[in-house]
């Protein structure tokens, strides 16, 4: 058996990633099946977000954590309600420190016990941040 990536048969030859198919990891032991799939949801209309409470709620989720990083997350989260707070709102901003919020808590090993609990809030964040902030639903396994 050849591997492309290692320089056999079929090396340089153009991957083509099939949406459908489920990925079979080589190196994994026991019986595992991993698909890119996400469970679908949908987002309230973003006129109905208390934004403010829905990042307190974010903020008491991840507080729970006791992360390594938890001072860099309190930081994060403290950077989307400041930018909140101002009179012209700036949803990148927002967005940008509730994701490297999320990115650092999600390296917790206790972040998967919690996902549960931060899919309400996140879904109403989204909401209100808009399209483009829609990915962030992926570090609860949701997609838009």
């Amino acid at each position: 058996m050849s591997c492309p990536y290692l320089g056999g048969e079929g090396a340089g030859a153009p991957q083509v990633w099939d949406e459908d198919a489920a990925f079979l990891p080589n190196l994994a032991s026991g019986p595992v099946v991993i698909t890119g799939r996400y469970a679908k949801t949908s987002v309230p209309a973003a006129h109905r977000v208390d934004m403010a409470a829905e990042l307190a709620r974010i903020r008491r989720v991840l507080t729970v954590l006791r992360a390594e990083d938890a001072i860099l997350i309190e930081i994060a989260l403290d950077e989307a309600r400041y930018q909140f707070a101002r009179s012209q709102p700036n949803a990148d901003k927002i967005g940008a420190a509730v994701q490297r919020a999320l990115d650092l808590a999600s390296r917790d090993d206790g972040f998967d016990e919690r996902r549960e609990a931060l899919v309400a809030p996140l879904r109403h964040v989204c909401a209100w941040l808009g399209a483009p902030w829609h990915r962030l639903l992926g570090f609860v396994g949701l997609t838009f």
